[in-house]
């Protein structure tokens, strides 16, 4: 199991396998990764007690946000067999009013793109690592706001809230936008 303790030095103990924590209106949530490689979002209360689980959405769970009220998840759908290709990566969001529900979908254009994601400015954005290109979705319907050029390589993605820093894994370069 895994415990993680507050500044008031409260703790709770979630599902060992449990990761990408997100937090809202005082539940739990992460990606559960089953040893078959299946992904669920798992929900548990403030006192760690799990109190449900979402159908298996994808393969491989890459990212996890909040917009406030759902979840947002960058996936990988793979191959059978070995090597293992990506054949889609999906962007998905989940309502947490009801876990079993994706209430949304939006499947990027290129595959390999959308490792990870960020909210910023109340839309979710998307760096391609193999595309080259920075998109931006809205986060409640993920329908495709638009797309600039950046560079390739493009892998991790944050926000401080005025600015998106988003890195190249190739260069280890580190642009503000």
């Amino acid at each position: 199991s895994v415990t993680f303790s507050s500044a008031t030095r409260s703790s709770v103990t979630l599902a060992e396998g449990c990761g990408y924590l997100q937090v809202i209106g005082g539940a739990y949530y992460g990606i559960y990764a089953e040893g078959s490689g299946l992904r669920y979002v798992v929900q548990h209360d403030s006192a760690g007690n799990l109190t449900g689980t979402s159908s298996s959405f994808a393969d491989s769970a890459l990212c996890m946000v909040a917009n406030g009220t759902d979840l947002l998840i960058s996936a990988f759908t793979l191959s059978a067999g070995t090597p293992q290709t990506i054949l889609s990566t999906d962007i998905i969001r989940i309502d947490t009013a009801s876990l079993g529900t994706i209430a949304a979908t939006y499947t990027m254009p290129t595959n390999g793109d959308g490792y990870q994601i960020a909210m910023h400015g109340g839309s979710l954005w998307v760096p391609g690592y193999v595309s080259g290109d920075l998109r931006q979705l809205n986060a409640s319907t993920l329908a495709s706001i638009g797309a600039t050029a950046i560079e390739t390589g493009m892998w991790g993605i944050a926000s401080d809230g005025t600015w998106l820093f988003i890195s190249n894994a190739n260069t280890g370069d580190v642009f503000a936008y």
